[in-house]
Protein backbone atom coordinates (compact mmCIF):
# COMPACT_ATOMS: atom_id res chain seq x y z
CA UNK A 1 0.00 0.00 0.00
CA UNK A 2 1.29 3.35 -0.77
CA UNK A 3 1.32 6.01 1.68
CA UNK A 4 -1.44 8.27 0.00
CA UNK A 5 -3.36 4.72 0.17
CA UNK A 6 -2.60 4.36 3.82
CA UNK A 7 -3.47 7.85 4.89
CA UNK A 8 -7.05 7.82 2.90
CA UNK A 9 -7.69 4.62 5.16
CA UNK A 10 -6.54 6.19 7.91
CA UNK A 11 -9.14 9.31 7.79
CA UNK A 12 -11.50 7.00 6.58
CA UNK A 13 -11.46 4.63 9.74
CA UNK A 14 -11.00 7.75 11.69
CA UNK A 15 -14.45 8.70 10.71
CA UNK A 16 -16.11 5.15 10.64
CA UNK A 17 -14.37 4.88 14.09
CA UNK A 18 -15.78 7.78 15.34
CA UNK A 19 -19.44 6.89 14.39
CA UNK A 20 -19.86 3.52 14.71
CA UNK A 21 -17.02 2.76 16.88
CA UNK A 22 -14.23 -0.32 16.97
CA UNK A 23 -15.01 -3.80 15.54
CA UNK A 24 -14.16 -7.50 15.83
CA UNK A 25 -12.26 -9.76 13.34
CA UNK A 26 -13.88 -13.21 13.03
CA UNK A 27 -11.36 -16.08 11.00
CA UNK A 28 -11.47 -19.54 10.43
CA UNK A 29 -8.64 -20.91 8.95
CA UNK A 30 -5.91 -19.16 7.32
CA UNK A 31 -2.28 -19.14 6.85
CA UNK A 32 0.17 -17.04 9.46
CA UNK A 33 1.34 -15.28 6.92
CA UNK A 34 -2.01 -13.97 5.35
CA UNK A 35 -3.21 -13.01 9.02
CA UNK A 36 -0.17 -11.11 9.67
CA UNK A 37 -0.74 -8.99 6.68
CA UNK A 38 -4.27 -8.69 7.01
CA UNK A 39 -4.25 -7.55 10.60
CA UNK A 40 -1.34 -5.08 9.73
CA UNK A 41 -2.82 -3.50 6.72
CA UNK A 42 -5.70 -2.30 9.42
CA UNK A 43 -2.91 -0.10 11.08
CA UNK A 44 -3.83 2.11 12.84
CA UNK A 45 -6.22 -0.05 14.37
CA UNK A 46 -5.03 -1.43 17.31
CA UNK A 47 -5.85 -5.23 18.58
CA UNK A 48 -6.92 -5.60 22.27
CA UNK A 49 -8.46 -8.26 24.32
CA UNK A 50 -12.16 -9.18 23.43
CA UNK A 51 -13.08 -8.86 27.14
CA UNK A 52 -11.56 -5.22 27.15
CA UNK A 53 -13.33 -4.09 24.13
CA UNK A 54 -16.50 -5.64 24.87
CA UNK A 55 -16.10 -3.75 28.80
CA UNK A 56 -15.69 -0.82 26.97
CA UNK A 57 -18.46 -1.33 24.71
CA UNK A 58 -21.05 -1.88 27.48
CA UNK A 59 -19.16 1.37 29.55
CA UNK A 60 -20.22 3.27 27.34
CA UNK A 61 -16.47 4.41 26.32
CA UNK A 62 -14.89 5.01 22.89
CA UNK A 63 -14.06 2.01 21.10
CA UNK A 64 -12.29 3.91 18.16
CA UNK A 65 -9.46 2.92 16.74
CA UNK A 66 -9.45 -0.63 18.76
CA UNK A 67 -10.38 -4.11 17.84
CA UNK A 68 -10.61 -7.32 18.79
CA UNK A 69 -9.05 -10.53 17.04
CA UNK A 70 -11.20 -14.06 17.03
CA UNK A 71 -11.28 -17.60 15.29
CA UNK A 72 -13.59 -19.94 15.03
CA UNK A 73 -13.83 -23.73 15.72
CA UNK A 74 -10.22 -25.13 16.85
CA UNK A 75 -8.70 -26.75 14.07
CA UNK A 76 -5.54 -27.75 15.22
CA UNK A 77 -3.11 -26.90 12.60
CA UNK A 78 -5.02 -23.27 12.77
CA UNK A 79 -4.84 -22.61 16.67
CA UNK A 80 -1.04 -23.76 16.62
CA UNK A 81 0.51 -21.50 13.91
CA UNK A 82 -2.06 -18.48 15.03
CA UNK A 83 -0.91 -18.67 19.05
CA UNK A 84 2.65 -19.30 17.76
CA UNK A 85 2.44 -15.77 15.77
CA UNK A 86 0.22 -13.92 18.54
CA UNK A 87 2.67 -14.82 21.31
CA UNK A 88 5.78 -13.59 19.06
CA UNK A 89 3.94 -10.62 18.13
CA UNK A 90 2.27 -9.92 21.36
CA UNK A 91 -1.27 -9.55 19.95
CA UNK A 92 -4.28 -11.01 21.56
CA UNK A 93 -6.49 -13.37 20.21
CA UNK A 94 -9.61 -15.31 21.35
CA UNK A 95 -10.27 -18.62 19.76
CA UNK A 96 -13.94 -20.55 20.41
CA UNK A 97 -14.03 -23.56 20.37
CA UNK A 98 -16.60 -26.55 20.14
CA UNK A 99 -15.86 -28.80 23.03
CA UNK A 100 -17.67 -31.97 21.25
CA UNK A 101 -15.19 -31.23 18.42
CA UNK A 102 -12.08 -31.44 20.84
CA UNK A 103 -12.96 -34.94 22.08
CA UNK A 104 -14.63 -36.71 19.43
CA UNK A 105 -12.87 -35.04 16.26
CA UNK A 106 -15.43 -34.40 13.77
CA UNK A 107 -18.51 -31.33 13.40
CA UNK A 108 -21.34 -31.75 11.04
CA UNK A 109 -20.33 -29.37 8.29
CA UNK A 110 -16.74 -31.10 8.05
CA UNK A 111 -18.65 -33.83 7.11
CA UNK A 112 -20.47 -31.80 4.86
CA UNK A 113 -17.06 -30.86 2.95
CA UNK A 114 -16.18 -34.38 2.82
CA UNK A 115 -19.34 -34.74 0.68
CA UNK A 116 -18.88 -32.25 -1.52
CA UNK A 117 -15.20 -33.17 -2.42
CA UNK A 118 -16.04 -37.35 -2.61
CA UNK A 119 -19.71 -37.84 -3.30
CA UNK A 120 -19.71 -38.72 -7.50
CA UNK A 121 -22.31 -36.56 -9.55
CA UNK A 122 -25.80 -38.67 -9.36
CA UNK A 123 -28.68 -38.28 -8.26
CA UNK A 124 -29.62 -40.15 -4.95
CA UNK A 125 -32.27 -41.22 -2.65
CA UNK A 126 -32.66 -39.28 0.44
CA UNK A 127 -32.61 -41.28 3.66
CA UNK A 128 -35.98 -42.46 5.86
CA UNK A 129 -37.48 -39.95 7.96
CA UNK A 130 -36.50 -36.64 6.40
CA UNK A 131 -38.56 -34.07 5.09
CA UNK A 132 -41.96 -35.51 2.74
CA UNK A 133 -41.69 -31.62 0.81
CA UNK A 134 -38.24 -32.53 -0.16
CA UNK A 135 -38.21 -34.42 -4.04
CA UNK A 136 -37.33 -38.34 -3.29
CA UNK A 137 -34.69 -38.15 -5.21
CA UNK A 138 -32.42 -35.40 -5.49
CA UNK A 139 -28.90 -34.56 -7.25
CA UNK A 140 -24.85 -33.85 -5.63
CA UNK A 141 -25.99 -30.25 -6.31
CA UNK A 142 -29.18 -30.55 -4.58
CA UNK A 143 -28.34 -32.55 -1.54
CA UNK A 144 -25.32 -29.88 -0.98
CA UNK A 145 -27.72 -27.04 -0.78
CA UNK A 146 -30.18 -28.98 1.09
CA UNK A 147 -27.20 -30.32 3.67
CA UNK A 148 -25.88 -25.86 3.40
CA UNK A 149 -29.16 -24.77 4.70
CA UNK A 150 -29.92 -27.12 7.15
CA UNK A 151 -26.75 -26.62 8.91
CA UNK A 152 -28.58 -22.98 9.78
CA UNK A 153 -31.71 -24.45 11.92
CA UNK A 154 -31.88 -28.05 12.12
CA UNK A 155 -31.51 -30.48 14.80
CA UNK A 156 -28.32 -32.34 15.10
CA UNK A 157 -30.06 -35.61 14.96
CA UNK A 158 -32.07 -34.70 11.67
CA UNK A 159 -28.65 -33.65 10.52
CA UNK A 160 -26.24 -36.63 11.08
CA UNK A 161 -28.70 -39.20 10.02
CA UNK A 162 -28.48 -37.54 6.30
CA UNK A 163 -25.00 -36.61 6.20
CA UNK A 164 -24.18 -40.08 8.08
CA UNK A 165 -26.05 -41.30 5.31
CA UNK A 166 -23.70 -40.40 2.15
CA UNK A 167 -20.65 -40.53 3.85
CA UNK A 168 -21.47 -43.85 4.42
CA UNK A 169 -21.95 -44.03 0.64
CA UNK A 170 -18.60 -42.99 -0.03
CA UNK A 171 -17.28 -45.56 1.79
CA UNK A 172 -19.48 -48.01 0.69
CA UNK A 173 -18.09 -47.28 -3.10
CA UNK A 174 -14.61 -47.26 -1.89
CA UNK A 175 -13.83 -43.55 -3.45
CA UNK A 176 -11.20 -42.97 -0.16
CA UNK A 177 -9.46 -45.06 1.74
CA UNK A 178 -10.28 -43.87 5.14
CA UNK A 179 -12.63 -40.87 5.22
CA UNK A 180 -11.77 -39.69 9.25
CA UNK A 181 -8.42 -38.85 7.57
CA UNK A 182 -10.63 -36.12 5.36
CA UNK A 183 -11.61 -34.19 8.38
CA UNK A 184 -9.47 -31.51 10.04
CA UNK A 185 -8.48 -32.32 13.43
CA UNK A 186 -9.22 -30.14 16.29
CA UNK A 187 -6.75 -28.94 19.00
CA UNK A 188 -5.69 -31.17 22.03
CA UNK A 189 -6.89 -30.21 25.46
CA UNK A 190 -3.38 -30.51 26.79
CA UNK A 191 -2.07 -27.86 24.00
CA UNK A 192 -5.27 -25.26 24.84
CA UNK A 193 -4.00 -26.09 28.94
CA UNK A 194 -0.51 -24.89 27.31
CA UNK A 195 -1.32 -21.65 25.14
CA UNK A 196 -3.43 -20.56 28.60
CA UNK A 197 -0.51 -19.82 30.35
CA UNK A 198 -0.12 -17.01 27.79
CA UNK A 199 -2.34 -13.92 29.02
CA UNK A 200 -2.67 -13.39 25.51
CA UNK A 201 -4.11 -15.88 24.03
CA UNK A 202 -7.84 -16.82 25.08
CA UNK A 203 -10.38 -19.97 24.85
CA UNK A 204 -13.85 -19.23 25.12
CA UNK A 205 -17.11 -20.98 24.08
CA UNK A 206 -18.57 -22.39 20.75
CA UNK A 207 -20.92 -24.61 22.31
CA UNK A 208 -20.43 -27.64 22.67
CA UNK A 209 -21.97 -29.93 19.65
CA UNK A 210 -21.72 -26.84 17.51
CA UNK A 211 -25.40 -27.33 16.82
CA UNK A 212 -27.31 -24.03 15.74
CA UNK A 213 -29.09 -22.61 19.08
CA UNK A 214 -32.84 -22.25 17.42
CA UNK A 215 -32.88 -25.75 16.96
CA UNK A 216 -32.41 -26.38 20.54
CA UNK A 217 -34.75 -26.10 23.72
CA UNK A 218 -33.86 -23.82 26.50
CA UNK A 219 -32.76 -26.84 28.64
CA UNK A 220 -30.48 -27.69 25.65
CA UNK A 221 -29.20 -24.70 25.42
CA UNK A 222 -27.95 -24.71 28.73
CA UNK A 223 -26.59 -27.52 28.42
CA UNK A 224 -24.45 -26.52 25.50
CA UNK A 225 -23.43 -22.99 27.30
CA UNK A 226 -22.97 -24.61 30.63
CA UNK A 227 -20.96 -28.28 29.44
CA UNK A 228 -18.35 -26.25 27.00
CA UNK A 229 -18.02 -23.23 29.84
CA UNK A 230 -17.06 -25.73 32.41
CA UNK A 231 -14.52 -28.03 30.86
CA UNK A 232 -13.11 -24.93 29.00
CA UNK A 233 -12.26 -23.47 32.85
CA UNK A 234 -11.02 -26.83 33.91
CA UNK A 235 -8.59 -27.00 31.04
CA UNK A 236 -7.43 -23.12 31.30
CA UNK A 237 -7.85 -22.51 34.92
CA UNK A 238 -9.26 -19.35 33.16
CA UNK A 239 -12.85 -17.57 33.18
CA UNK A 240 -14.76 -17.91 29.97
CA UNK A 241 -17.09 -15.16 29.37
CA UNK A 242 -18.04 -15.26 26.05
CA UNK A 243 -19.83 -17.33 23.72
CA UNK A 244 -19.94 -18.13 20.38
CA UNK A 245 -23.10 -18.56 18.47
CA UNK A 246 -22.77 -21.70 16.34
CA UNK A 247 -23.24 -20.51 12.54
CA UNK A 248 -23.60 -16.92 13.87
CA UNK A 249 -26.71 -16.01 11.20
CA UNK A 250 -29.91 -14.38 12.15
CA UNK A 251 -32.16 -17.24 11.17
CA UNK A 252 -29.34 -19.73 13.64
CA UNK A 253 -30.17 -17.45 17.08
CA UNK A 254 -33.32 -17.49 19.20
CA UNK A 255 -34.07 -15.04 21.73
CA UNK A 256 -34.31 -17.52 24.10
CA UNK A 257 -30.68 -18.24 23.46
CA UNK A 258 -29.69 -14.38 23.51
CA UNK A 259 -31.36 -14.23 27.34
CA UNK A 260 -29.52 -17.68 28.23
CA UNK A 261 -25.94 -16.42 26.97
CA UNK A 262 -26.43 -13.16 29.38
CA UNK A 263 -27.42 -14.93 32.26
CA UNK A 264 -24.00 -17.30 31.89
CA UNK A 265 -21.52 -14.58 29.52
CA UNK A 266 -20.65 -11.22 29.87
CA UNK A 267 -20.68 -11.33 25.71
CA UNK A 268 -22.07 -13.23 23.06
CA UNK A 269 -20.83 -12.71 19.05
CA UNK A 270 -22.70 -13.41 16.11
CA UNK A 271 -21.24 -13.52 12.17
CA UNK A 272 -23.19 -10.47 11.30
CA UNK A 273 -21.05 -8.23 9.26
CA UNK A 274 -20.84 -4.51 11.05
CA UNK A 275 -19.03 -2.52 13.74
CA UNK A 276 -19.93 -2.15 17.34
CA UNK A 277 -22.27 0.65 17.15
CA UNK A 278 -25.04 0.25 19.65
CA UNK A 279 -24.85 -3.90 19.55
CA UNK A 280 -26.45 -5.53 22.20
CA UNK A 281 -23.52 -7.27 23.95
CA UNK A 282 -24.75 -10.83 23.78
CA UNK A 283 -25.43 -9.91 19.97
CA UNK A 284 -22.49 -8.55 18.58
CA UNK A 285 -21.71 -8.39 15.16
CA UNK A 286 -18.41 -9.72 13.84
CA UNK A 287 -16.54 -9.25 10.57
CA UNK A 288 -15.27 -12.23 8.72
CA UNK A 289 -11.98 -12.49 6.89
CA UNK A 290 -11.09 -15.41 5.02
CA UNK A 291 -8.02 -16.38 2.91
CA UNK A 292 -8.36 -15.00 -0.15
CA UNK A 293 -8.97 -11.43 0.81
CA UNK A 294 -6.48 -9.15 -0.12
CA UNK A 295 -5.37 -6.45 2.32
CA UNK A 296 -7.48 -4.10 0.60
CA UNK A 297 -10.73 -6.50 0.41
CA UNK A 298 -9.80 -6.47 4.47
CA UNK A 299 -9.76 -2.86 4.68
CA UNK A 300 -12.46 -2.51 3.13
CA UNK A 301 -14.51 -4.86 4.96
CA UNK A 302 -14.20 -3.27 8.36
CA UNK A 303 -15.91 0.06 6.95
CA UNK A 304 -19.30 -1.97 7.43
Amino acid sequence: MSSFSNGLFSLADNLIGKLFGGFIICWHDLSSDIFIKQVESLYPAKPIPLKELVKRHTMGLSTQGLFAMTFDDGVGETVRNISQTCIKKGWPVTFYIPTDYIDNGVMPFQKLGVINDFLPNDEYLLPNNTNKEVPYKLNKDQIIELLSRSLYTERLEFLNHILNFYIDKISELKIIDNIEDQYPKPIEWAEISKYSKYSNLSFQSHGASHAAVVSLNNNEIENEMLRSKNIIQENTNRDVHSFCYPYGASQSISKEARILASKYFDSAVTLLPARLRNSNPYYLPRIDLYEKNSTLVSRLKVFR
